[in-house]
């Protein structure tokens, strides 16, 4: 998450918050209720006051969501006018909410930053001066150098413990680390060429984020469009050693939902290292050495060839290389695929990434629910997937899952859903992120949540600050 948005979530709240396992609790809303997860009411605390010291209204909510879902906005904003149909004040405090289909993950949506309330009347300085109704109030900012946020005595669940916070910016996080050593920070994230010597320092704190790195392969292009090869190269990659070599800030990844997501009860693990299996997956799908020189063919005079893309950024061509040498020399057999390799700048790789039988990509979660990583990827209708996967079962469960109030019966559904992608495996999950802080002897009590989005509510996930 940006800088921006963890300034922004000390001082903007919306009517839920996430706690530490992710799931939606009351903020500005103290409860909601719905029938039929499509028909929502949310009854407002009737204590809050925005830092202009004016009190909430179930209109002031109405307002911000429809400057969001009328502006023209592109960003995640945008995603919620195919969603939302009607949102009402009926009372003071009381909002009726109407979706254009049942959502059962709502509530974990009014916690990201730009569901927040706004006082439509502090517009006008919303850039220079943002009011909000979270816990910390804006103090002053100084573009370049710091933005320092001062205590809300008026904050309806109690005033911070805190002072103030003042984010102090750097050019990079090797300058913003060398502050914190030099005794300048109170809290820094760790460069990750120093995570091994951080780990050793008991005031080093590990955050696993809710992100996925993965490989994604065309299903309806040879050799991806049998299973079976599919599988076969799940199994011929060794995730833990690319993590030790090449990715040391990162942990090895099971499956697509990353294990922190909240309660969620994963399937467990799906592809482990087996070059042994990946051989025998490969022979069942038509893939032997025929000829004796290294190289699987069909026998009829086809190699088994691999055409992988990535964009240039972080190492990604390191990872890729490790690719190529796990699927050219399978566990050390000598048998293996011809694999290539190509690099685009971003902009370039994301526009054209249509076009390209496997590619890499990473997913990091919109808002914490297990639905937010399987249907963008796994849905035969969405087009954030890619691989041109389809299956019928998961595309059932899917609309079953936003329809299932119950966590319970949800998790179940999502438990099916990621079980059956693993099986079809149009994904080489490669690994999760992690992120490591360091803080000072006198902070305690700091709870960093893994996830990309959060709104404040006195959890405080910052890249540079000092606390007071």
């Amino acid at each position: 998450m940006s800088t921006g948005g963890k300034i922004l979530g000390q001082v903007f709240e919306g009517l839920t918050k996430w706690d530490e396992n992710h799931m939606p609790q009351p903020a500005l809303a103290q409860l909601w209720t719905t029938a039929d997860a499509q028909n929502w009411t949310f009854i407002l605390r009737p204590d809050v006051i925005f830092h202009n010291g004016r009190p909430l209204t179930a209109q002031d909510v109405v307002y911000s969501w429809n400057r969001i879902r009328y502006s023209g906005h592109k960003g995640y904003g945008a995603a919620m006018a195919p969603l939302l149909k009607e949102a009402t004040a009926v009372a003071t405090h009381t909002l009726q909410v109407t979706l254009k289909q049942p959502y059962a993950p709502f509530p974990s949506l009014l916690a990201l930053t730009f569901m927040a309330v706004v006082p439509p009347e502090s517009l006008g300085s919303v850039n220079t001066h943002p009011v909000g109704a979270g816990p910390f109030r804006f103090q002053s900012w100084t573009p370049g150098e710091r933005v320092v946020l001062i205590a809300n005595q008026d904050y309806y669940d109690g005033r911070p413990y805190l002072d103030s916070i003042t984010f102090q910016f750097y050019a990079d996080e090797y300058e913003m680390y060398d502050e914190f050593l030099a005794g300048n920070l109170d809290l820094s994230p760790v460069p990750c060429d120093r995570a091994q010597v951080a780990l050793n320092d008991p005031s080093t704190i590990v955050v696993d984020r809710v992100g996925t790195h993965y490989y994604g392969m065309k299903v309806d292009q040879p050799p991806f469009d049998d299973v079976r090869a599919r599988q076969a190269l799940n199994y011929a990659v060794d995730r833990q050693s690319i993590v030790n070599e090449v990715a040391p800030c990162f942990q090895t990844a099971a499956c697509a939902v990353p294990p922190v997501m909240h309660t969620y009860d994963q399937p467990g693990p799906s592809y482990t290292y087996n070059p042994d299996l990946a051989l025998d997956l490969l022979a069942q799908a038509g893939w032997m050495d025929t000829n004796e020189d290294g190289v699987l063919d069909d026998g009829a005079g086809t190699d088994l060839t691999i055409e992988l893309w990535h964009d240039d950024g972080f190492d990604h061509a390191v990872i890729a290389q490790a690719l190529v040498e796990d699927f050219g020399d399978i566990g050390g057999s000598g048998l293996g695929a011809v694999t290539t390799v190509n690099s685009l700048y971003w902009l370039t790789y994301f526009t054209d990434i249509d076009q390209f039988p496997m590619f890499r990509l990473s997913w990091f979660n919109d808002y914490p629910d297990p639905l937010n990583f399987l249907e963008p990827h796994f849905q035969t209708k969405n087009a954030a997937h890619l691989t041109n996967y389809s299956n019928e079962q998961v595309d059932a469960w899917l609309l079953q899952a936003v329809t299932t109030l119950d966590w319970s019966d949800r998790q179940t559904l999502y438990k099916n859903i990621e079980a059956q992608v693993q099986k079809d495996a149009p994904f080489i999950s490669l690994y999760h992120p992690m992120q490591m802080y360091v803080k000072g002897n006198d902070v305690s009590e700091l709870i960093i949540p893994s996830s990309n989005w959060y709104m404040g509510l006195g959890i405080i996930q910052m890249e540079m600050v000092q606390l007071r």
